[in-house]
């Protein structure tokens, strides 16, 4: 599923899953990132309102971490610092 960052008011929505389970709820909360399928009508509207933009990642940002890792024999993910700042 794409990701998306939500700009908007605080709200949620119910995403469609098999049948005879409950829909998962997933929060919208503003600057938040989150994952919700493009083919769904509701956030085909956010889209186009502006509030949801959809997140691409750079493509030699993510060339560049998957080398490393392969490198280095780790899985690629984010990476943190330690420290005060």
């Amino acid at each position: 599923m794409p990701k998306y960052r939500y700009n908007g008011d605080p709200t949620a929505i119910a995403l469609p899953t098999a049948e005879g389970e409950p829909p998962q709820e997933v929060q919208l909360v503003p600057g938040a990132e989150v994952e919700l399928p493009d083919d769904l009508l509701y956030v085909q509207r956010l889209i186009v309102k502006g509030r949801l933009e959809p997140i691409v990642a750079d493509s030699a940002e993510v060339e560049s971490v998957e080398a490393g890792a392969i490198a280095t024999g780790r899985k690629a993910g984010k990476a943190t610092t330690g420290g005060n700042g």
